[in-house]
């Protein structure tokens, strides 16, 4: 028995769209805050040895004094050295660091290992130059001036390589780009791009990270975000609400950075205080603190330990949750009957699973694609070409006796008794049928048939 649904139906779930979980400790093989010193606060004891003359402290991107690293060049040849070759064979990597350069001077180390992964600053134009056994000396331009901070991940993986400036994708490379070995040691501000010509950094670097792993975009967003930016999420006034109601959401922004045009999104945890999947509850379009009027979703679950945080949109800042555990009780949950018999139930988010307790998965062929649903989120709902589309159901799901269907149909042409469902046991046989158009003529028609006899 097959149920064959043809045009677009539209799921009844979806998924928000929203940042994805951050946590820029897992996979963290060194931390350098470089603040007047190299130590590491990994916790992996991965520090850096500063040479004896040359490197000195200096302000960082926050402007706070002996918070980075001033390299003075090749006047006297400064740099910064891990004990060992802490880039050796990672199969997958990430570095992430910020720099500046007090000139602009041509073959400039920034942070690497000799043949291994290297990052320089080169002149003619202004560029990074990323270095890569696989893919060869690779270029990446960039604007810069004399003591702007400009902030460079770099991404490194079996599959290719990635670099980021600013937090924007600045180009990428296919083909493995996992890291060989050798015995260089890991440097910082010198002898990186090229330890014959002591190719050193006249400039400052601060909040330098290596990775085990590559860097997703969300964390590269926080990582990158503007000079200093940081997002404090206040607490609400109460602690306790009910689904559907108001709530006012203050937050304070410390530093200079968020550009005009944009938007705080206050974002609400599910209901174990994770925000794999935020639920946006309000916006406020401003570049400083305030308050944002929020609404909490009448159809939110029963819980204690809800979490709020702000993000801003130019430039992308994910502010910091918000210290008390929220207690939000919904009086309606568990009041629905729509679970009550239900059989079948397609949400087609980006697949043809059945979330019913049949579990009875659906598999679709033909002209199909995932789109949008009703509500605007991406891949919520299938659209079939109404040529050769279907979604069959597997053989054997029926029902006796009284019932019902429900579904979201967007029509884009009306073809002759274009089906929404048929279950059916052969044709003209037993079917229990939808067309959204009777014939051509755009009228809606439902028929029930007992063996080859129309029952209505």
């Amino acid at each position: 028995m097959r149920i064959v649904i043809l045009l677009v139906l539209c799921g009844f779930l979806s998924a928000s769209p929203g940042w994805s979980q951050v946590n820029l400790s897992n996979g963290l093989l060194s931390h350098l805050p470089l603040n007047g010193n190299g130590n590491d606060l990994s916790g992996n004891g991965n520090s850096v040895s500063l040479s004896a003359t040359g490197v000195y402290p200096t302000r960082g991107i926050t402007a706070i004094p002996n918070d980075a690293l001033l390299f003075n060049g090749t006047l006297e040849a400064g740099q910064a050295s891990f004990a060992g070759s802490l880039l050796n064979n990672l199969n997958a990597c990430a570095l992430s660091f910020w720099f500046n350069v007090s000139s602009i001077t041509n073959g400039m180390s920034l942070v690497g290992q000799d043949n291994i992964l290297e990052a320089g600053f080169y002149t003619s134009p202004n560029r990074i130059i990323v270095f890569h056994p696989t893919s060869g000396s690779t270029n990446y331009n960039l604007n810069i001036s004399t003591n702007q901070w400009v902030h460079v991940a770099i991404n490194t993986s079996s599959t290719g390589m990635q670099v980021y400036i600013n937090g924007l994708l600045a180009g990428s490379q296919n083909g493995n780009h996992s890291l060989g070995n050798n015995t260089t040691p890991t440097r910082l501000g010198g002898n990186v791009v090229n330890t014959s010509n002591n190719s050193f950094l006249l400039g400052a670097m601060d909040e330098v990270r290596i990775y085990n792993r590559t860097l997703s975009t969300d964390e590269i967003n926080v990582l990158s975000a503007a000079v200093g930016v940081t997002i404090n999420t206040g607490n609400p006034i109460a602690s306790t609400f009910c689904a559907g109601a108001n709530i006012n959401v203050p937050y304070t922004v410390s530093g200079t950075g968020i550009q005009p045009g944009n938007v705080f999104t206050a974002q609400l945890s599910d209901p174990s205080g994770s925000f794999a999947n935020p639920t946006t509850i309000g916006s406020l379009s401003s570049t400083a603190s305030g308050n944002i009027s929020a609404s909490l979703p009448d159809n939110l679950e029963t819980g204690n330990n809800y979490k709020i945080r702000v993000v801003a949109s130019q430039s992308p800042v994910i502010g910091q949750e918000n210290t008390n555990t929220l207690s939000i009780s919904n009086p309606t949950e568990g009041l629905s009957t729509l679970s009550r018999g239900r059989i079948l139930h397609y949400q087609f988010n980006n697949n043809t699973n059945d979330s019913s307790p049949s579990a009875a998965n659906a598999t679709a062929g033909g002209g199909f694609s995932y789109v949008n649903d009703r509500f605007g989120n991406a891949n919520s709902a299938i659209r079939l070409n109404g040529t050769n589309a279907f979604v069959d159901v597997p053989d054997g799901t029926w029902f006796n006796g009284a019932y019902s269907t429900s579904c979201w149909v967007r029509p884009e042409a009306f073809g002759t008794f274009a089906r929404i469902y048929d279950f059916a046991n052969g044709q003209a046989n037993d079917n229990v049928l939808a067309c959204l158009t009777q014939g051509t003529n755009g009228r809606l028609a439902a028929e029930n048939y007992v063996g080859n006899v129309s029952g209505v």
